[in-house]
């Protein structure tokens, strides 16, 4: 693969509302657009047979690659350059907080919880589920700017590190009991009530 390529990479299941179907299409038309990228997807379903159909159809053997089951998901992220969520339905997907603490940066759909996680040209670049040219007009954003990738990259990691991280989660918890004592009257913190035990 030459050096100048990207490569974008998405995992799960490969079934309907994963939206891959959207996704091969929009690396398709950014290629046939002169830009220089790959995309591999990890995972296996019952829309393989028609996914492969789809990338024999376009004649995108060549750069769109179902990698099928990933034995390590560590050397797959490690590999991308960007990770690319297409989904018209989820919940808060794992495979977007692990590319974002992976520091791989993130083009993903505005489903449920994603738009609380992630800033659209913060955190990671939002499109809208179903919809093709918004899809394909997130990716060419984060495609054209690696100043953007890295500051998305940056901002992510920081993010999972404040918010998910057994640190994060351990201050966020104590700030909630710190406000939940001092409902009840109490006016010392956690803290304080630990020192005295």
């Amino acid at each position: 693969m030459p050096t100048s390529r990207l490569l974008l990479g998405a995992v799960g299941r490969l079934s309907s509302e994963k939206g891959f179907d959207l996704l091969i299409q929009a690396v398709h038309a950014l290629v046939q657009q002169g830009h220089d990228l790959e995309l591999w997807i990890a995972g296996e379903g019952d829309q393989r047979p028609n996914l492969e159909k789809l990338i024999e159809d376009l004649g995108a053997g060549d750069y769109i690659k179902l990698q099928g089951f990933c034995q390590d998901p560590i050397e797959f992220y490690h590999a991308l350059d960007l990770y690319v969520l297409s989904s018209h339905h989820e919940g808060l997907p794992n495979v977007v907080l692990e590319a974002m603490a992976m520091r791989v940066p993130v083009v993903a759909t505005r489903v449920v919880e994603v738009p609380g996680l992630l800033i659209d040209g913060r955190t990671g670049v939002l499109c809208e589920p179903g919809d093709l040219d918004s899809l394909t007009v997130a990716i060419l954003r984060a495609v054209q700017n690696p100043a953007l990738r890295e500051e998305l990259t940056c901002n992510a990691r920081l993010l999972i590190e404040e918010r998910f991280s057994f640190r994060g989660r351990m201050s966020q918890e104590k700030a909630i009991y710190d406000r939940l004592l001092k409902r009840d009257g109490a006016t010392t913190s956690l803290d304080s009530r630990a020192a005295t035990v």
